[in-house]
């Protein structure tokens, strides 16, 4: 099983997320899983992009929000930097989320 798009991809890096910071050993194969489907999707959309590993993270952006037909606020609501969500989560939480998003593992 791959990750489909962008929108399953932040589901699961969101669950990441949680599981990774309630730190408890029951959750390692879950999270060891989704380690390998984010690492995947990223590896596949560098590699669809033509980009070494120097890529331009914004460049990564724009591709994802392109592919995705996304636009910059679509994005801002997904990593909940925006209304409507508010200030959900912590600032390290957002900044956690959006670097998974643009850097590879």
């Amino acid at each position: 099983m791959r990750i489909k798009g962008l929108k399953q991809y932040n589901e699961y890096c969101e669950v990441y997320e949680e599981l990774a910071y309630l730190g408890k050993q029951s959750n390692q194969d879950k999270i060891d899983l989704l380690e390998l489907l984010i690492e995947d999707f990223d590896n596949k959309t560098i590699e669809e992009m033509g980009n070494s590993k120097d890529m331009d993270p914004v460049e990564l952006l724009k591709y994802l929000l392109e592919e995705n037909n996304l636009s910059k606020s679509d994005l801002a609501r997904e990593l909940c930097v925006v209304s409507p969500c508010g200030l959900a989560g912590s600032t390290q939480e957002r900044v956690c989320t959006f670097s998974v998003l643009v850097v590879p593992l």
